[in-house]
């Protein structure tokens, strides 16, 4: 691997359905970080559901680009990319983008994948790929795009994934990395090639599909996105990582039992893990290779993750004040979309004990008990598969007050902790193109030479009362999920 010299900032361009965030890091600097955030223009889909638009996405790329190129006085050495390896689109002969962004979030498309989990086909793909067939899968969109489309399908020249689309936009190739094509859906785990399965049932040809590299592949910036983004032509870019791979590596590195919980608006939970995977892994984990001997295992959290009621902030400061146990009020986090650690789709939410002096904040702390609960029992079959972990470190989801990260250690009996500092996905993204590069001897060098000063982390111990309270609490929860779908499949009839 050739070596570069480090004339500059390395930028990590992090891409997403409704921001683009752009940082610009200096290895071993200690300067604050430029960071540029440009949000994506969304429309609607046929049931109203924001879609994202692909013209807008890169605007929204060469816009964070140009900024933090002008940030940084032209001085950039690389350029790294994170993006979400689930939404897809379609590019005519000519690489323009032919349909939207296909989140497969849509009606029919959750019809679509709840048919093929029913049948033999949806546990074959789940033990061949490693991920299930659910909403917002690439698999779902492809075949909502099919059942909607036909015709429109037929015209597009290759399927892409948002880390394909801004990589075409800003090299010219057609390139995907090793973690975004496990995280598809669509790849054989065993052979590392697209499954023919898969393809057949998504209507597409491998023929249409990107070229599977690494996460350090190297690339150059065209003179075309050179003139739109003012990086010079040639500036190399690599290829980059799927964003939860680049979360794990910017927020917590890739040492051996290193934690990421990061609780966005799906709520994932990784660990690094020194080795190979194995063969097949346990249901409801999923894993992603970061390079020879290293891999994170976990996975997404769902809908347990998603909106959460009662979120004023003097909800949430009364929510504190609340006995643990919210007062007998007991949530079951289960919605449709849920995808770790249980794999089952047709499990309801439920809110039981309900009485008349429970007020907002009762519900408030009793949703985050349960949601805390759902990501102990995903920990605990990481653990099982990997050996012990260190402790926590957690990201997002609005964690302002200290008693939710009090509620977290008890649940979960481990330290937790929390810290402050640039985009850790466009960290990750940095890093593997500096790794890229030869600057560094692995991503995980890579990513101590872009640490940056920051406030020392914030950690909370367990405290052991606690942690025996929510373990009885756990345990009667466990019984009462058990039944939670034979009560679903009777409120079906009365809907």
């Amino acid at each position: 691997m050739a070596r570069h010299q480090v004339l500059g900032s390395v930028l990590g361009l992090d891409v997403g359905t409704t921001t683009v965030t752009c940082a610009a890091l200096v290895p071993g600097g200690t300067e604050p970080v430029p960071v540029v955030s440009r949000p994506v223009l969304r429309g609607r889909d046929e049931d109203g559901q924001p879609r994202p638009d692909p013209s807008s996405l890169l605007d929204a790329c060469d816009e964070a680009l140009r900024a933090c190129v002008a940030a940084v006085d032209g001085r950039v050495t690389a350029v790294g990319v994170s993006a979400d390896p689930c939404p897809v689109v379609g590019l005519d002969r000519a690489g323009r983008p032919l349909t939207g962004v296909l989140t497969g979030t849509q009606a029919r498309a959750a019809e679509l994948a709840a048919g093929l989990r029913r049948m033999p086909v949806g546990l074959h793909l789940l033990r061949a790929t490693g991920r299930p067939v659910r909403p917002g899968s690439p698999l779902a969109a492809l075949m909502w795009s099919q059942d909607r489309d036909p015709e429109l399908c037929g015209r597009v020249h290759a399927w892409v994934g948002l880390q394909g689309l801004v990589l075409h936009h800003l090299t010219g190739r057609l390139l995907v990395d090793r973690t975004s094509a496990t995280a598809s859906g669509l790849l054989d785990v065993a052979t590392g090639t697209w499954h023919e399965g898969a393809l057949e049932l998504a209507g597409v040809g491998p023929e249409q599909l990107p070229r599977i590299v690494e996460t350090t592949e190297i690339l150059e910036v065209d003179p075309s996105a050179g003139h739109r983004t003012g990086l010079p032509a040639g500036t190399p870019v690599a290829a980059g990582a799927a964003s939860h791979v680049c979360g794990v590596l910017g927020a917590v590195g890739a040492s051996p039992g290193a934690a990421d919980l990061a609780l966005d608006r799906a709520g994932r939970l990784h660990v690094v893990s020194a080795g190979d995977p194995p063969a097949r892994l346990p249901d409801g984990l999923s894993g992603s290779v970061l390079w020879q001997g290293r891999w994170v295992v976990g996975g997404e959290l769902g809908g347990a993750w998603g909106p959460v009621p009662c979120t004023a902030p003097d909800v949430l400061e009364r929510a504190g004040r609340t006995p643990h146990g919210a007062g007998g009020l007991t949530v079951l986090p289960h919605l449709p979309d849920d995808v770790s650690p249980v794999w089952e789709g047709s499990l309801p939410g439920a809110v039981l004990g309900l009485a008349p002096y429970h007020r907002a904040e009762h519900l408030a702390r009793a949703v985050l008990e349960a949601r805390a609960l759902q990501v102990a029992v995903l920990l605990e079959a990481v653990v099982r598969l990997t050996g012990d972990v260190g402790p926590l470190d957690v990201r997002g989801g609005h964690l302002e007050h200290r008693w939710q990260l009090e509620t977290l250690a008890a649940v979960l009996d481990r330290p937790v902790r929390t810290r402050a500092g640039p985009p850790p996905r466009a960290v990750g993204a940095a890093a593997l193109a500096l790794h890229g590069l030869g600057v560094a001897t692995s991503p995980e060098a890579a990513g101590a030479l872009l640490t940056v000063a920051q406030e020392p982390p914030v950690t909370v111990e367990p405290d052991p009362g606690l942690v025996d309270l929510h373990a009885d609490r756990r345990r009667r929860l466990a019984d009462l999920a058990g039944g939670l779908g034979a009560a679903a499949g009777r409120l079906a009839h009365v809907r």
